[in-house]
């Protein structure tokens, strides 16, 4: 008996083990790509300080009023107390953690913005003993990442690239001028500056440059058509076009198109001719894609008047349609798009006393970019 209950006992393990053996394996969990998902659309910022190395960085950051004073608080808390200048490794290590963050859907436009006041002299090092890479000097690896920044791809997207630099003393003009042109995505966006004075004013202009692209404002007008016509939309108040600074005239056609439109004050990515929507009876609505004022602003349609020529004494001078309302008869749509940002700072001591100048280029360039998200909301 005692032999029947071992036997059984051993078959009933055994057939535990068999199925135990035979059941599919619970798969392993696919690791995720990124290091960062980021979700929300708008402006997101990294930030990357170096000297001998990479000494502080700031992961991705959506901008907001909220944010903006975090970061700026994080900018004023670097320091800049110790030699060496790795600046190659330094943007090329931001390159790669851009590769390996998810951004929405909207992302629009890579930038990056690097600044430095010296010449690279310890990337290699960094790059060969922590990547594995054999660069035998700072020109080859310089030439290497020039053809990254210029000829590469991140997500889909080329990177604008803005090289930013004040030479420190005792080093070569021309060698420093290569470098800051190499740090580019191209020739036009290096600038050498000739103090520190200067790294504001330059941020601030990169900064306005950068938020322009984030979102895209299309204006919509509708009104009554009745064959052939000139007219204007005045956008200032002014009594009449000839007055205005700020409007757009063009040519009403019979099959109710707009042509030969002139823009004063104002900018916008719409073709050299407007095709008319039919919306009721005689009335057509025409849409000027991403219309904005010179000073890159999303113009206020609420009082915009109408003028039409055939309304004028001899149909040759505008007069008012008054029975076009702003109010009803416009409509705004602004699409916000999302911007990837990486500013990379030099922190080397050789900056001494115009660091400060260099922090708070770069607390302007946070606060630029806030401020451009306030509007739009």
């Amino acid at each position: 008996m005692k032999r029947f209950v071992f036997l059984m006992f051993t078959v009933c393990l055994s057939a535990a083990f068999l199925m135990t053996s035979c059941k599919d394996p619970e798969p392993e969990p696919t690791p995720s790509p990124y290091d960062q998902v980021l979700t929300k659309d708008g402006i997101y910022l990294s930030i990357y300080a170096f000297n001998n190395g990479i000494v502080s960085k700031m992961d991705y950051t959506l901008i907001d009023n909220q944010s903006s004073d975090l970061i700026q608080n994080w900018i004023r808390n670097l320091q800049n107390n110790e030699d060496a200048t790795a600046l190659l490794y330094t943007i090329d290590s931001s390159l790669n953690t851009l590769n390996r963050t998810q951004f929405p859907k909207s992302l629009s436009s890579l930038h990056m913005v690097n600044f430095t006041d010296g010449i690279d002299n310890a990337s290699v090092y960094f790059s060969n003993s922590q990547w594995g890479t054999h660069y035998a000097n700072r020109n080859e690896y310089q030439t290497a990442l020039k053809n990254r920044l210029r000829n590469g791809t991140f997500h889909g997207l080329s990177m604008s690239a803005f090289g930013v630099g004040v030479q420190s003393a005792s080093i070569d003009p021309i060698v420093f001028n290569s470098t800051i042109q190499d740090i580019s995505s191209s020739d036009d966006k290096a600038r050498v500056l000739a103090n520190f004075a200067s790294v504001n004013q330059e941020f601030e202009q990169i900064a306005n440059s950068i938020s322009s692209t984030t979102t895209v404002t299309d204006v919509t007008f509708s009104f009554t058509c009745g064959g052939s016509d000139r007219i204007a939309f005045v956008f200032d108040g002014a009594a009449s076009p000839a007055l205005s600074t700020c409007k757009i005239e063009a040519t009403l056609n019979a099959n109710n198109t707009l042509s030969d439109i002139e823009y004063t004050g104002l900018t916008s990515s719409s073709a050299a001719t407007i095709t008319g929507q039919h919306v009721n009876g005689s009335i057509f609505s025409f849409t000027f894609k991403n219309l904005r004022t010179t000073n890159n602003e999303v113009p206020s349609t609420y009082d915009v008047r109408l003028f039409k020529e055939s309304l004028g004494l001899g149909g040759n001078t505008y007069a008012q349609d008054v029975e076009f309302n702003p109010q009803s008869q416009t409509y705004t749509q602004t699409q916000t798009k999302t911007a990837g940002i990486i500013l990379v700072l030099d922190v080397s001591s050789s900056l001494g006393s115009n660091f400060v100048n260099v922090q708070e280029a770069a607390c302007n360039f946070v606060q630029i970019l806030a401020d451009s998200q306030k509007k739009k909301h």
